[in-house]
């Protein structure tokens, strides 16, 4: 078995509250013989034989890694409250390459550990279409939490991390109904679904998922006028 290496010794672990319960789990994906996990309480990706559990290799991010890493191709993927995503090899953890999404190097403290004012808090969802990139693949991403600071939509090569497109439209202007963006991020044939901010607990459109165009980037209203994914 494995745990966070600092991980505290939890009697009842029902008794754990946010945010130390997100400290010490550990995302887990699987592609061939091997385990990837990540560390928000000490911003590692590791990867482990999965027969024996053995280290394979690590990799240590400048901060926390929150969602579970992506496995594509030979390669990891994952997003970090440095501000940057970080495409590893898969056989030995050596960097492919390393994208900055924070547009700045502005810093705070967020639950007792420094992050970027622009963290990568959702997934890195990659996915080859031949209508978009001409059939290359792409990593999709977003960076920031506060749309009062500005929160970035990203879709960048996944070969090459470079970049394909990115909205920078969202900010404190959208009345708190732009996006901030945390946790799973969607993606449909046609669309990125990220999360909006929320405007209290009236109005439940403020609290709906919106679309972005896949190939453009552009914003393209609340789900309600996405079509349905079946």
């Amino acid at each position: 078995s494995r745990q966070a290496a600092a991980a505290p010794f939890i009697g009842n672990p029902q008794g754990i509250r946010y945010p130390q319960v997100m400290w010490y789990t550990l995302p887990i994906s699987a592609a061939g013989d091997a385990l990837f996990f990540t560390s928000a309480a000490a911003g590692r990706i590791v990867c482990l034989d999965a027969a024996t559990g053995k280290p394979r290799w690590q990799f240590m991010a400048g901060a926390a890694v929150n969602r579970t890493p992506a496995i594509w191709d030979g390669k990891v993927y994952a997003g970090s409250d440095d501000g940057h995503v970080y495409c590893l090899s898969a056989k030995d953890g050596t960097v492919v390459w390393d994208f900055k999404a924070a547009p700045g190097d502005r810093l705070f403290l967020s639950y007792e550990k420094i992050a970027s004012v622009w963290p990568v808090r959702t997934d890195v969802v990659v996915d080859a279409d031949p209508a978009i990139n001409g059939g290359k693949a792409v990593a999709y991403f977003a960076a920031g939490i506060f749309p009062y600071e500005g929160t970035f939509l990203y879709a960048v090569d996944a070969q090459t991390g470079k970049v394909v497109w990115r909205n920078d439209t969202q900010c404190e202007t959208g009345w708190r109904a732009s996006m901030a963006p945390a946790g799973y991020l969607y993606v449909h044939d046609k669309y990125i679904l990220p999360a909006r901010d929320t405007w209290g607990y009236g109005g439940a459109q403020w609290g709906m998922l919106t679309t972005y165009d896949r190939i453009t980037g552009a914003t393209g209203g609340w789900i309600r006028d996405a079509p349905p994914t079946s």
